[in-house]
């Protein structure tokens, strides 16, 4: 079994019985992983314990465990390899470009979730970008605030038209264009 944070990754295999061993109480059990290269670095797990958490790990970078059991009678065989990586850090992209609609009075912008791994960092907030006139982007995080618990929940914000013209330099008849990335405790996602 592998459990894994962004920096950590806890392994917990099944103790073996004497009787699986030659009669022989483990002593010691040696894992051997690949810090995300080969199958070279052996600590030891003195005596019968049965986990070991490795901590200091590399975000998004995949690693391999394979795992045996020694005593009087000399070293098992090992275990099958398993793979694991540790959450890549930050969030994906939004799946889509987010909905822009707009009245006279309001622009509201909605988006979709960035899609999850099981182990990844939830998003804390997000970044909401809107497109200048001349193509450069620009946050109004005053009217529409990617740290507010309604608008992560939500996804969505809602703000007066003639602030977006004004922030943008748009005309009334041109198109908005947003974009949107998550940010979680570690860093900014990608954006749609």
């Amino acid at each position: 079994m592998v459990k894994a944070t962004k920096t950590s990754i806890t392994l917990t295999w099944e103790e073996l019985d004497v009787e699986d061993v030659g009669n022989s109480k483990v002593s010691v059990y040696d894992l051997f992983w690949d810090k995300g290269t080969n199958l070279v670095s052996t600590p030891r797990v003195e005596g019968i314990k049965s986990s070991l958490t490795l901590d200091g790990l590399t975000p998004g970078r995949v690693y391999k465990f394979k795992v045996r059991a020694r005593n009087a009678c000399g070293s098992g065989p090992f275990s099958e390899v398993v793979v694991f990586s540790t959450p890549d850090g930050c969030p994906q992209a939004p799946p889509a470009a987010p909905a822009v609609s707009a009245t006279q009075d309001m622009i509201e912008v909605t988006w979709e979730a960035p899609l999850m791994k099981e182990g990844d960092l939830p998003v804390l907030s997000y970044e909401i970008l809107f497109q200048k006139k001349n193509g450069y982007f620009t946050n109004i995080s005053t009217d529409c605030d990617g740290t507010a618990s309604s608008v992560v929940d939500q996804r969505v914000c809602s703000i007066p038209t003639a602030k977006v013209k004004e922030m943008t330099g748009l005309a009334a008849t041109e198109d908005i264009r947003v974009t949107v990335a998550g940010r979680n405790d570690l860093c900014l996602g990608k954006f749609s």
